[in-house]
């Protein structure tokens, strides 16, 4: 799966919309384009956030059980 800018935006947001994004993580391998990093820390820096920590969460592999959380 696919995951785009806005996805990652809703996901660390903790939004609703974050939390299906959450469950599409626990049901199997996503990827994120090279372009999407790009906006997520331009994003990031607009609304405040640590725009370096979000882009290493993304880029860190993890494992998520399914059914867990």
């Amino acid at each position: 799966m696919l995951i785009d800018s806005y996805a990652w935006i809703e996901f660390f947001d903790g939004t609703i919309r974050g939390k299906t994004i959450e469950g599409i993580l626990k049901n199997g391998p996503c990827y994120t384009a090279g372009i999407c990093l790009a906006e997520i820390s331009e994003t990031c820096e607009r609304l405040g956030w640590l725009s370096s920590q979000i882009i290493a969460e993304i880029k860190t592999p993890r494992l998520f059980k399914k059914g867990a959380g």
